[in-house]
């Protein structure tokens, strides 16, 4: 395994996106979400859903 500190660390990703072409933040992220399956897309608005749902409910009584 190779340890290196955070700095170290910082310089060599700032180094390989220079080789890569890549200047700044102006980059793509990997995944934008524009391919993704309806399957995947129903799912994620279930989560979206049960997360709303959730935060609007009664909080549970406290027990002693």
């Amino acid at each position: 395994m190779i340890e290196m500190d955070f700095f170290e660390h910082e310089r060599a990703l700032i180094a390989r996106k220079r080789a890569l072409g890549i200047v700044g933040n102006d980059f793509l992220p990997r995944n934008d979400g524009s391919r993704r399956t309806e399957s995947k897309r129903q799912l994620l608005r279930a989560i979206a859903e049960s997360v709303e749902a959730r935060s609007n409910a009664e909080p549970p009584p406290l027990s002693e």
